[in-house]
């Protein structure tokens, strides 16, 4: 692979199960809707900020893609009016795993991912999934997912091969900053 150009390194990436407690919070003036046709470009804009998720170009080619495929269900919190976050339930079978959480920068800190990855837990139970997983980013990220009833059960070492651009480790050490 080096001789075609390509650079790989290896990383550890945890894996999370929900422990079926749900977050407990007081009501407060967040609103989280499903993703659909009508706030679809409200999610779009919150997720392309998101230095994470590869920029613009990326996250609109995924969001569109997952938004067409009905395993995906995609949420939008918005805060006093303000869309802020997102999140996605992917389903398969009677497993599910939260994907592509994203917080617009000025607004982390205030427990808004709490409120949204509760709003998950509930769709979880009431499509009463077997097991709610997620792939925390980073440590600190796994760390969120802590707080939130998300139990690290293993740690899977992983690979990642790529001709250009930044590299996994590179992406997670700059959202830790």
């Amino acid at each position: 692979m080096k001789k075609r150009g390509f650079r790989y390194e290896s990383y550890s990436q945890p894996v999370q199960l929900w422990n079926e407690e749900l977050l407990q919070f007081p009501p407060n003036e967040d609103v989280i809707e499903e993703v659909t046709g009508e706030n679809y470009h409200e999610a779009l804009e919150v997720e392309c900020q998101i230095k994470e998720f590869g920029g613009k170009e990326v996250r609109e080619k995924a969001l569109q893609s997952e938004f067409k495929n009905q395993r995906y269900t995609h949420y939008l919190l918005k805060y006093k009016g303000t869309p802020c976050s997102t999140a996605c339930l992917f389903v398969h079978g009677m497993q599910g795993r939260v994907e592509s959480v994203a917080m617009i920068e000025e607004y982390r800190g205030n427990g808004l991912i709490g409120r949204l990855l509760q709003h998950v837990q509930k769709e979880a139970k009431g499509l009463q999934l077997e097991k709610l997983w997620v792939h925390p980013i980073s440590e600190d990220v796994e760390k969120v997912y802590r707080r939130c009833n998300f139990d690290t059960i293993f740690t899977m070492q992983t690979g990642h091969a790529f001709l250009s651009g930044k590299g996994i480790k590179e992406i997670q050490e700059n959202s830790s900053t």
